[in-house]
């Protein structure tokens, strides 16, 4: 669960019919998940602003408000027993990005680089938006500085573009630089949600005799081929910059630390409507490999191999000299 926000509330009253209090509800908090945390002593019932919530017996336990909170000022009431029970008012931020496959949520970029200019295009899904609320996009270099912002309405459909001018490039285990991608859902002016990837940008290629270029640049690629999970820190330390994941789903988790490494990805070619899924914004995953009896890539902004095209010698392979 994410982290709950307590609402503070003035002393109970008493009332005719039981007990009373009155707390704020900031605007920013609504469409949220808001709830009460109550231990009853005896049974009591509960009411928000005059509407009937539900009736608890003694014990512990939680109460949903979401469908009856207003903005500005709420009152609690309870009746029954002679004493008001316990109670933590509490609001749960409601997550606003849809949530994909692995708890990742959707923010996907595809990334294109020509000398002087990068352009990132950006499209996230949101969910819970209300009218007024805003998507601000902001990209950031490795230390941090701002290379671009933009705000635009939160019911927008259409990519939108991030440019920077700035030489900021991933080359590979050489310096494995990358960008900070940040995208704010705002409600009048407060952040509501945030979440962050990480991309960078490169050109890569093969040429007329099938050496690897990166960033324009040979790169000769000496990789090791994934045949269960292992450390991508140790295959580093073992003088690899590439590596072959033969599962035919790569896990997103293996394409951020290759990433962050700087390692090349190679992926055999399988259920591939989630592979595309899951390569979005990943600058390591750069080759799809077609094994015997596999269905060619429909990725065209990625290089396309069959397996006689690498040198493969044991758990090892090579492209370029």
């Amino acid at each position: 669960m994410r982290n709950s926000t307590q609402l503070e509330n003035t002393d109970w009253q008493r009332t005719e019919e039981g007990w009373q209090t009155e707390f704020a509800c900031p605007v920013v908090y609504l469409g949220d998940l808001s709830w009460i945390a109550c231990d009853c002593s005896e049974p009591t019932e509960f009411f928000l602003n005059g509407e009937y919530l539900c009736s608890r017996d003694r014990g512990a336990g939680h109460i949903s408000l979401s469908e009856h909170l207003r903005p500005g000022r709420n009152c609690l009431e309870t009746r029954g027993g002679s004493g008001h029970p316990d109670i933590s008012l509490l609001v749960t931020p409601r997550s606003h990005f849809r949530v994909h496959e692995e708890d990742r949520p959707s923010l996907g970029c595809s990334c294109s680089w020509v000398p002087g200019s990068g352009i990132l295009k950006v499209q996230a899904q949101l969910a819970d938006i209300l009218p007024g609320d805003t998507l601000r996009l902001i990209l950031r270099d490795p230390e941090g500085e701002i290379l671009d912002q933009v705000e635009v309405n939160a019911d927008r459909l259409d990519p939108v573009d991030l440019v920077t001018t700035r030489n900021v490039l991933w080359e590979g285990t050489t310096q494995p630089d990358r960008l900070e991608l940040v995208a704010q859902l705002r409600r009048r002016g407060m952040v509501k949600d945030e979440i962050r990837l990480f991309t960078g940008l490169r050109t890569y290629s093969l040429d007329s005799h099938r050496n690897f270029l990166l960033n324009g640049h040979p790169y000769p690629l000496k990789g090791k081929v994934l045949e269960e999970p292992e450390s991508l820190e140790d295959i580093l330390a073992q003088g690899y910059n590439a590596v072959w994941d033969r599962s035919g789903q790569p896990a997103a988790r293996l394409l951020e630390e290759a990433d962050r490494l700087g390692l090349v990805v190679f992926s055999t070619i399988g259920d591939h409507d989630r592979q595309l899924s899951a390569a979005q914004g990943h600058v390591s995953l750069c080759f799809w490999v077609q094994e015997e009896g596999g269905l060619p890539s429909r990725d065209v902004t990625r290089l396309s191999l069959e397996v006689a095209d690498l040198d493969l010698c044991g758990q090892e392979f090579t492209i370029g000299h």
